[in-house]
Formats: C-alpha cells, structure tokens, sequence
C-alpha cells in the first residue's frame, strides 16, 4: 500500500506492551511487517515503535489502517470461501519448530556453549518466532474480521452504536483465555484456603511459586515485567480476606451468555465470521503464550552474557539484537553516553515505504505526540464489552501499580499485556487508547461482563486519579461527572504550591507555555535589559483549563489561581499589578494581535480585584474578534497566557522604533506625559528622532526636562540591540522616571517588515 509520505498527525496507536528489554521493542518492530501473501497480500509499509520508560507503543498510519480493513476485509465479504481455506492454514499451523526450540533452550546449557554459538542461538530464539509463530500479523486478521462483521451489520440494518454493542457480545466465548484460566485457577485456590482456613503455611507458599511460573510464562510474550512472589503473596492475602461470596460472583460473572438478537443469529454469514473472529482470538492467545516459554529465557542469554563480558545485566537490556551479537563475536560495548539517551529519552524504530517527490526528505521523524487537552466532557471509543458503570478512575502504567487499584475502580491504561490481568478482574471498567476486539483487555473484559472502552484517544492524558466518569459502554462513551478534575499536566503537582501553578520568569521558558510577548521579555532579560521585575505567568494550558470550567460555569481553578497570585505578592508587599495577555499569535513579524487580546493596567491586589482581572485577560481569547483574528492569521498557533507584573508609576512612557517612518537612518521615540498607569493612558505626545550613527548628538524638544535625555538615549540603543538579535525591525514600549527605565515589550513592527 505504497502512498504519499505520511504527515505526524496522521499515526494512529495500535499496540501497547510492557517491556524490559529493547530486545523485546526490536521484536514488536519486526512484528509488525509480518505478513502472509495467500492471505492477505496487504502489509504495514509504514510503522513506529516507540520504546520509553520500559513500554513500547505501537503506531501506524490512519490511512493504512483504514486501508487493511477496506482491502482484506472487503475481500473477506466478497470471497469467505475462498478466504475459509487460507485462515484455517493459519490458525492450525502446529509452530512444531518453535516448539522444538523451547525443547531445545531447556536441555541447553548455555555456559557450555562459545561465544559464536551462543549468538547463533540467540538469533536463532528472537527469528523463529518471528517467522512461524507470527507468520501474519494477527493485528491485521483481527481488523479485517472485525470490519467484515461490521459491514455485514450495516447491510442487516443497524447503526453504529447498535453494531459496536452487538460484536461486542458475539466475541462473547465460554472457553477462558490462557490469562483467564490461570486467574480462575488462583480464584479457586483462593476459595480452598478460606475453605480448610489456609492463611499462612508452606502449602501457600508452595502453591503460589507454581503460579509465578505460569504467569511469567503468559507475561514474558514481549518482556513485561511479570508479577513475583511478593507481588502475589500480597495479592493472596488482599483476597484472602474477601467475603467468598465476592469470589464466587467473580469466578462465575464469565459464565453468563449476553442476549443477541435473533435476527443476527440466524444469519449465516455473520456466524461463519464469528467463528473465525473468535477463533483468531484463541490463535492470537496461544501464540502469546508460546511466545511467552521462548521470551522467558532472553534473561538467560542477557545473564551469559553478562558473565562472559563483565556488563551489567541492566546495561544489556539497552542493546540490540545486533549488538548483542558484536559484543559476544568483537568485543564491541555500546557507549555509555549512547545508552544514556536510550534510556532517558527512549528509542524509535520507525519503517518507512512511501512516495515522494525527488529530493524530498524520505525518513519519517517522530515526535512525541502532543495532546491537545479537549474541552469535551465526553470521550469516544469502541465497545469492547457491553454495559454500564460509574466510578472513581485509576490511571495504570504498569504492574507496580497493582496496590493503586481498589474494587471497583475505572482502570484507564494506554494498553493492557498479561502482567495488568489482576489489575483489571478488580475494575469496574475498563478504558484503554488502543486495542482490538481481541485484545487482551477485551477479551478478560468480555468473559467477565466488566464494561469495557477500547480506542479511547488521549485517555490517560485527559483523565486523571479521582476523576469520576460514567461509562456507557454499549455506546462506546465515557462522561465526566467530575470535570473539574480535568487537570494534568507538568506545572501541577499534588502539592498545588505556588511554584507549581504560577510560572516565576526568572529563567528560560518556551513560548509555547508562556506565550510570545512573554517570551520575548525573557529574551530582553537575557541580553541584560531592564524589564520589570517579579514577572510571573499562568501558563497556556492552565489559562485554557481556567476559560474551560469559566464555559460550564465553574471557576474553582480561577479561584485557587487569583489565591495564589495575592499570596505571592503580598510576600513583596506589592499592592497594585497589572495584567496583560501574552499569546502565541502576538508580537510576530507575520503579524500582530494588538488590540485583539485584553490587558488590565492598575490593579489592587485583592481578591475581587484580581479574579475579575485575570477572568477578563483569558476570557478575550474566547471573544469573537480574536477567533476571527486566530483564524484568518494562525489558526496553528492559538492560545493565550497571562503576563503579570507590578504595576510601576512612570513620569514618561512611549514607543521606540528602531526605524523611523521617516528617516531611515534614524531611530523614532515617541514620547507621552504618563498619567501614572503603565501602559495605559498619557497625556501630551511628542516625536523625537536619533541618528543612528551619531546617538550622543540629541535632537530633543525643549518639553523634555535634561534629566531624561541620557535614559532615552539609552531606549534608542536598546531598540537598536533588540533589533539585532530579533532580526527585524523593533517597536519597544518603555517607561521612565528619575530613577530607572523600564522595558515592558518589545514587538516586530509588521508594516515595516
């Protein structure tokens, strides 16, 4: 599916797994161009893997995935007969060589073998996998059943939401899956020992070293961090102390079969497909679980190594396959400088085949995604399982987080691999960002009857610990019924301390948090330029988090900000501030917003005062005008923060430009009488201009007393400065008295650019 060269906005995630190695990334990587031409001649030609913090999300073109569905699920519908026969070859391939493989590691002493030979086997453990277990990605034969079931719906004459909940229950299967099994069968343990009242002796301990076994061997498919004997132990005596009666209810909830409509039973085809989706389902499981005896051993071969070479086993979890395979043959060490930044900022094996025109730039750059928070109260995904819930959410990255999760909770995760499946038999429901119907998320949800969110966007970045929100599973929904909680992001921390809501611009930040006209302050500072001291700022985001709860009639985080701004500068015995607007579409030489933003000069520094200031600044970014400003000018660079700075009394304030309007040789400062509000009204204008190459010969008015003329000289070279490391003309406002200038913004002149 060769296409145009995708654009960054265009990824969507299609995989989430826990993993301890980037060994097991490297893997998914390879995973993903796996393909079985009889089939499906049809294969990702562009994929991510992006490996951080020991997780690896998974991510390919919208198109492509819109694409497979189209082409192999269209071809599913047209031709299942023909299509029967190749499915069948595939899910009953026996993986006898990879069988034969896991046979072979066990009878294997690995410190018998020499360094060429143990990398053989290592290569020979990561590429058997790839090329008989997952002979064809069972991502793509999930998606193109799940489409042809749901064209096969619309043609029977039901909607989206009605389809989303019907295939949700048609996925329904008395059969457990390998996960489920093995938590059945710890449930049941569970019951015996609250039975004969075994609580603590060898035979839990015994019995619960077996389980560890078997959940290493589910979890270690793509090198999760499995659950260990602590962790289950703590789990035991968590349910150990549970009324039996929530065990039973829990062991037996997966037996009851959901209503279907007749109508969809008695349609042939729509059983056939069924069939094979669930059977894709028991493939892909299987596979996961085979995969799981060859994985368990990749800590084996990093711990030979380990030996042999005298590196840190954690160091090698940051190598390659390939460097692995140097490091045993060459001696070869990965610097350290090169796994710092693997693991600090993480790795990104990208695939890219696409079209393009010559000479263009073919490699894909990733960037980590950027969420853009909505102000939507309600979510949308697919129904991965049907019904409804309301409860506290659990944001969950990992199996550390298994004593963050009480019953009952809404457990929210960017994915799920078998290491979260205690974690999600406790929730209420379930909401991920990515998954199939067949996921592992899905699938324990379903057999279960836990209401269940797949594909939800952003879901961890938009909700929260605490949030309360309803799901309405069945309709593929989640609702906040708290939207207030709504807050996530780097400036608030469970403390809510003034440092971390309010920005101190004593130091360098971007103008993506801050906005341009406080940015460019920051940039004066920089240079050593006099600017207003104590400047502070309330981010872009917060500002619209503020305007958002201001939409719906809440003003709880407007509050708590005017609190905070009072506090800090009662600290400095400030009484008067002033508020101005600081917006990433202002202050640009391809134009300027002003007069579209609201600024509030002289301000008592009170609670009413404030509120009302800091309300009217972030609310004239709502305002008509500035929309209609942002969208014929920058529909890509919208949003506003607040500048806040003590209000300062000037005997005379003004504009410098650096060039005049009417010598270009010269430097135009324009001059009023202030009436005392900085930045807002004066009196009695004057124009003065100042050679550039000749600034200590003045050319003043007699209005002007002697004792600023030194300090507009001054603003005349600093406008030149700014001018030059601004690159473009400069249009400075300033404020002086006896005492000082001040520089309170500096901007392109648009017309003069």
């Amino acid at each position: 599916m060769l296409q145009a060269k995708i654009t960054r906005r265009a990824w969507k995630q299609i995989n989430f797994r826990s993993t301890k190695t980037l060994l097991a990334a490297e893997f998914l990587h390879g995973l993903y161009q796996r393909h079985d031409p009889f089939l499906n001649p049809i294969r990702f030609c562009n994929t991510i893997v992006y490996f951080h913090n020991w997780r690896s999300l998974s991510y390919a073109p919208t198109t492509e995935w819109d694409l497979l569905g189209l082409r192999f699920g269209g071809r599913i519908l047209r031709q299942f007969e023909k299509v029967k026969p190749e499915l069948d070859r595939v899910f009953s391939n026996p993986r006898q060589r990879s069988l034969d493989l896991i046979n072979e590691l066990a009878l294997t002493n690995l410190q018998s073998l020499n360094d060429l030979d143990l990398g053989d086997m290592l290569l020979v453990s990561h590429h058997i996998p790839l090329g008989e277990i997952y002979d064809v990605n069972m991502v793509q034969v999930e998606h193109a059943l799940h489409f042809a079931i749901d064209v096969r719906l619309q043609q029977l004459g039901y909607n989206k939401i009605a389809r989303q909940e019907t295939i949700s229950k048609l996925c329904w299967t008395k059969e457990c899956s390998s996960s489920s099994s093995e938590e059945n069968n710890f449930l049941h343990f569970i019951l015996e020992c609250q039975e004969n009242s075994i609580y603590d002796s060898n035979v839990v301990l015994h019995k619960l070293i077996d389980f560890v076994g078997h959940y290493q061997t589910l979890g270690a498919a793509y090198g999760a961090t499995t659950v260990n004997i602590e962790g289950l132990k703590h789990r035991f005596n968590e349910l150990v102390q549970q009324d039996s009666q929530i065990i039973i209810k829990m062991l037996n909830r997966h037996l009851i079969p959901p209503e279907i409509d007749t109508k969809i039973l008695n349609d042939q085809l729509v059983s056939e497909l069924v069939i094979y989706f669930k059977r894709a389902g028991i493939v892909r499981d299987n596979n996961k679980k085979l995969l799981g005896r060859i994985s368990r051993h990749r800590d084996s071969f990093l711990m030979e190594i380990a030996r042999r070479k005298s590196v840190s086993i954690d160091t090698l979890r940051l190598y390659l396959l390939e460097e692995l395979i140097q490091l045993l043959e060459y001696n070869i060490i990965v610097p350290e400088s090169v796994l710092k930044i693997r693991y600090s900022e993480g790795v990104v094996f990208s695939r890219s085949e696409h079209i393009d025109r010559p000479n263009a730039e073919f490699a894909v750059t990733l960037k980590e995604q950027i969420v853009n928070i909505s102000s939507k109260t309600i979510l949308r995904g697919l129904c991965a399982s049907c019904g409804e819930y309301q409860g506290s959410v659990r944001i969950i990255q990992g199996a550390t987080d298994l004593t963050k999760v009480q019953f009952g909770d809404v457990v929210v995760a960017q994915g799920t691999d078998f290491d979260l499946a205690p974690l999600l038999l406790m929730a209420g429901g379930i909401i991920t960002e990515e998954g199939g119907m067949l996921s592992h998320a899905a699938v324990l949800a379903r057999e279960f009857h836990i209401p269940c969110i797949i594909q939800v966007p952003d879901a961890t970045q938009l909700l929260c610990d605490g949030t309360i929100v309803n799901i309405d599973a069945n309709e593929g929904v989640v609702r906040l019924i708290q939207p207030d909680s709504m807050i996530h992001d780097e400036f608030i921390t469970s403390t809510n301390t003034f440092e971390n809501m309010i920005l101190s611009l004593d130091r360098a930040i971007d103008k993506d948090v801050i906005g341009q006209k406080a940015a460019t302050l920051l940039l004066l500072q920089e240079h050593k330029m006099p600017v207003p001291e104590n400047m502070t700022a309330i981010s872009i985001y917060h500002c619209s988090q503020i305007a958002k709860q201001v939409a719906i009639g809440k003003s709880s985080l407007l509050k708590e900000f005017a609190m905070q701004i009072i506090s800090h500068y009662n600290k400095f015995s400030t009484t008067r501030l002033s508020f101005r607007s600081s917006s990433l579409g202002e202050d640009l030489a391809s134009g300027s917003a002003a007069g579209i933003y609201e600024s509030v000069i002289d301000v008592i520094n009170d609670y009413s005062c404030v509120y009302t200031a800091l309300k009217k600044v972030i609310l004239s970014a709502s305002a008509p005008s500035a929309q209609i400003y942002h969208q014929k000018n920058f529909s890509e660079l919208y949003g506003i923060a607040v500048l806040i700075t003590p209000y300062m009394q000037f005997d005379l304030q003004g504009r410098a430009l650096s060039k005049s309007l009417f010598k270009n040789d010269n430097v135009l400062i324009e001059v009023f009488e202030s009436t005392g509000r900085n930045g807002g009204e004066h009196s009695g204008g004057y124009l003065l201009e100042f050679p550039i190459n000749s600034l200590p010969r003045l050319n003043t008015l007699d209005e002007i007393k002697n004792i600023y003329l030194e300090k507009l000289q001054r603003i005349a070279q600093f406008s030149l400065i700014c001018q030059e490391f601004m690159g473009s003309t400069i249009e400075l406002e300033w404020g002086i008295s006896s005492q000082s200038i001040i520089l309170l913004q500096a901007r392109p002149i648009v017309s003069l650019v």
